[in-house]
C-alpha cells in the first residue's frame, strides 16, 4: 500500500528525527563528556606545567646564588694560610721590623704546632676541618741615641768607624744618633696585624727597659693554617708566607764567614772582659786572692 505524501514526508521527518536523536544520544553526548574530561585533564596539566616551570625558575635562581657562595667561599678560603711554613713566616715577619726602621732582632723563637678541631652542628660528629696554629715571639731593641748603630753607620766599613759615643762636655747635645723605639715598633706591628688578617694574629706586646737607656720590645703573633678537606678551590702553595724568598740554602755563607770578623772590630770596641761562649778555655784572666 502506497503511503499518501504527506505523509511520506512525516515518515522521512520522523526518520531523520531518530537519527538525529540517536546521534545526540549514542555518539555527540558520550563525545561531550569525554572533550570535557580531556579539557579538564588539560586544565591539570596546564597547572602542573605552570607548577614545574616556576620551580625550574626557582631552580636557576637558587643555582645563582649557590654559585655566588662559592664565589665568596673561594675568595676566602684563597686568603687563608693552607700550610705553616716557619722559616719562611719568620723572614716575612723580622722583614717589617727592618722595612720600619727598627732592625735590632734580639730574638725570634716559635713553639709547638698546636691543632684544634670543631664539632659539627649535630654536637657529636668530628668536623674534617682542621685549624693549625704556631706561635712567634720576637724581640727587637731600640736604641739609645748615645752610641752609634747601622742606622748611622751606613755603608762605612766597620774598621772606620769612630768610637761610638759621642763626645761632648754639654751632656744636652751628647744624644747625635738616631733613635729609634716604640713608633716605629708599633708601626712594624700594625703592619704584621694587617698584612694577612684572616691567618695572622697579635697575640700580646710587652715591652722591657734596659736600664741602659733603650728599650726591648716583645711581641708574639699567632698564625693560622687551615686544613680543608672539602675546600671548594685549590690551594695557593705559594706566596709571601709560604714560599721562601732568601738565600738558597745551600748558598748561605757558613764557618764563621757571617757577621763582622774579630779583626775588623775597631780597637776601642773590643772588649777583652766579654763572655765567648765557644771559646774552649776562659779568655777572661781569673780574679785571685792574696793568702
Amino acid at each position: 500500500m502506497k503511503l499518501a505524501g504527506k505523509q511520506s514526508t512525516l515518515l522521512f521527518l520522523l526518520v531523520i528525527a531518530l537519527i538525529f536523536m540517536s546521534y545526540i544520544i549514542f555518539i555527540q553526548t558520550p563525545e561531550s563528556k569525554r572533550i570535557q574530561e580531556k579539557n579538564l585533564e588539560l586544565s591539570k596539566v596546564e597547572v602542573k606545567k605552570k607548577e614545574i616551570d616556576a620551580t625550574i625558575l626557582a631552580g636557576e635562581g637558587l643555582n645563582a646564588e649557590i654559585e655566588a657562595y662559592k664565589v665568596q667561599i673561594t675568595e676566602i678560603e684563597q686568603r687563608l694560610l693552607p700550610v705553616i711554613e716557619s722559616q719562611v713566616i719568620s723572614q716575612k715577619i723580622q722583614d717589617k721590623f727592618v722595612q720600619h726602621g727598627i732592625p735590632f732582632i734580639t730574638l725570634i723563637s716559635s713553639e709547638l704546632p698546636m691543632e684544634d678541631r670543631v664539632l659539627e652542628p649535630d654536637d657529636t660528629t668530628i668536623s674534617p676541618n682542621l685549624l693549625k696554629s704556631v706561635r712567634f715571639n720576637f724581640q727587637v731593641s731600640g736604641t739609645d741615641g748615645r752610641n752609634m748603630s747601622i742606622l748611622d753607620a751606613g755603608m762605612i766599613p766597620p774598621e772606620n768607624i769612630p768610637a761610638t759615643e759621642a763626645e761632648t762636655e754639654n751632656p744636652e747635645d751628647a744624644i747625635i744618633y738616631k733613635v729609634v723605639g716604640y713608633e716605629e715598633f708599633m708601626k712594624a706591628v700594625k703592619d704584621i696585624e694587617d698584612d694577612l688578617p684572616e691567618s695572622i694574629k697579635i697575640k700580646s706586646i710587652s715591652l722591657e727597659d734596659s736600664g741602659q737607656g733603650f728599650m726591648l720590645y716583645n711581641v708574639s703573633v699567632v698564625v693560622y693554617a687551615y686544613d680543608l678537606p672539602d675546600r671548594i678551590s685549590e690551594p695557593v702553595m705559594e706566596g709571601d708566607y709560604i714560599t721562601w724568598t732568601g738565600a738558597p740554602v745551600n748558598n748561605i755563607a757558613k764557618d764563621g764567614l757571617i757577621g763582622i770578623p774579630y779583626a775588623s772590630i775597631p780597637t776601642v770596641m773590643r772588649e777583652e772582659m766579654f763572655d765567648r761562649p765557644f771559646a774552649l778555655f776562659p779568655v777572661a784572666p781569673e780574679e785571685t786572692t792574696a793568702e
